[in-house]
């Protein structure tokens, strides 16, 4: 019997360490194979047999008596070096393991070895020793990271200058910016007491809503709000397409209530601006009829609509190429951009679109990041010591700020005011 146990336990132990791979839904039954496994094989250990005998040679028991330390040094190991963009294929992965194995054996020799052999410390001495010195050590290198804003000085200039524009606004709370089906109901007197921006005691004369897109944008359009003197109002909700309204005789979804209320709202603005990640995929009929609409609609309650194309993006992340780049990660020479012919064959399709809605609208206004990031062979991740991107297709806040201060500069306002058209909020 234990020997029956002990082949199948080991049978088990490799199936799941060779089959079990990224795809494998874990945890699940899929953990059976592993655990199973481990059982069995402890249970054929109790009796002779050719299973125990293997795993009860030199070099597996050594490996047990060090598997402890090696599961607490693994992973730190793992993640300095996937931080520092170090491949753990080939040479990488066989110094990996080396450096586990000597710094698992030292902790093994001079902590866990100590703590066992007699005379063993009181209880009082091994709680100061084992416990209360190293996390007084641990917490105090924390708090001093964290009151020194994470020691910026052991940065160059260049280097703190590029890691202060990695930031982005989290105000994911109250009705001004919610996560995803999370809208519950937002009303005119809300959106000015509690998410007004742009020119101070002017004015509001601008709506803003969208997705997280809508949200990333924010602080360029307050660029333009603070520049045409008008105050602006936002509301934004996580993967809630802008254009998504509610269908007859069919359920409505928060995304949908929201968009539907917001239009409700909108004659009491001038500029109502719609943004969102335009990702319809080569469905154009459908987004061309969703956008028709809703600029329709904002036409028809005397606001001027504003849409936004969206910012240049790939699935490969290259928000901190860069940054990467500048301190070494990386080859000096990494083209850290991304090829304008890559962004066109993504949001060309949509970019078309909107240009063909405003040549039926023409009260359509159309504001086109692209103009200030990309030229006709690339489009920037960074501008000069600032990175745009948090993410691979969100901006950071520092990033909006400076794309609208050059899209004043080099387009201009699609926000200034035209006599007699569209309202005037006053707090």
């Amino acid at each position: 019997l234990a020997t029956a146990c002990a082949a199948a336990g080991l049978a088990l132990s490799v199936a799941a360490l060779l089959l079990l791979d990224r795809g494998t839904r874990f945890p699940g039954l899929a953990s059976l194979a592993p655990c199973l496994g481990a059982v069995l094989l402890l249970v054929g250990g109790a009796g002779v047999n050719p299973v125990s005998a293997v795993l009860g040679s030199r070099v597996p028991v050594a490996i047990g008596l060090l598997s402890y330390s090696l599961y607490l040094w693994h992973w730190p190991l793992i993640s300095l070096l996937r931080y520092r963009r170090v491949a753990l294929d080939g040479a990488g992965g066989v110094a990996l393991l080396a450096a586990a194995l000597a710094l698992a054996w030292l902790t093994w020799r001079y902590v866990e070895l100590p703590a066992r052999r007699p005379p063993l410390p009181s209880l009082r001495r091994a709680v100061r020793r084992y416990y209360a010195v190293p996390a007084a050590g641990c917490l105090a290198v924390g708090l001093l990271s964290y009151a020194s804003d994470g020691l910026p000085g052991r940065f160059s200039a260049d280097a703190r200058e590029l890691l202060a524009s990695y930031s982005f606004e989290r105000d994911l709370s109250g009705a001004c910016a919610v996560r995803k089906s999370e809208y519950r109901g937002v009303n005119l007197p809300y959106l000015l007491g509690h998410c007004a921006f742009g020119a101070s005691d002017a004015a509001v004369s601008v709506l803003l809503y969208g997705d997280s897109h809508a949200h990333h944008f924010k602080p360029f359009v307050e660029q333009l709000a603070q520049a045409a003197g008008v105050r602006a109002v936002y509301q934004v909700e996580g993967s809630c397409d802008p254009l998504d309204l509610p269908a007859p005789a069919a359920a409505v979804s928060s995304c949908q209530q929201r968009n539907a209320d917001l239009l409700r709202l909108a004659g009491q603005f001038r500029y109502v601006v719609l943004a969102g990640r335009w990702q319809y995929k080569g469905d154009e009929p459908l987004f061309d009829a969703r956008l028709d609409a809703v600029v329709r609609a904002v036409t028809a309650r005397g606001a001027i609509p504003v849409v936004f194309k969206d910012g240049p993006s790939l699935a490969e992340d290259l928000s901190r190429c860069v940054l990467y780049r500048k301190r070494g990660w990386i080859a000096a020479g990494t083209d850290c951009d991304m090829p304008y012919t890559a962004v066109v064959e993504e949001q060309g399709s949509m970019d078309h679109v909107i240009d063909v809605l405003q040549q039926r609208q023409p009260q359509l206004r159309v504001v086109d990041p692209k103009q200030v990031m990309c030229d006709a062979r690339r489009c920037l991740t960074a501008i000069g010591n600032v990175a745009l991107y948090k993410d691979n297709n969100h901006l950071n806040a520092v990033a909006a700020r400076l794309l609208g201060q050059r899209y004043l500069v080099r387009v201009g306002n699609p926000l200034l005011a035209r006599a007699g058209v569209g309202a005037q909020v006053r707090r």
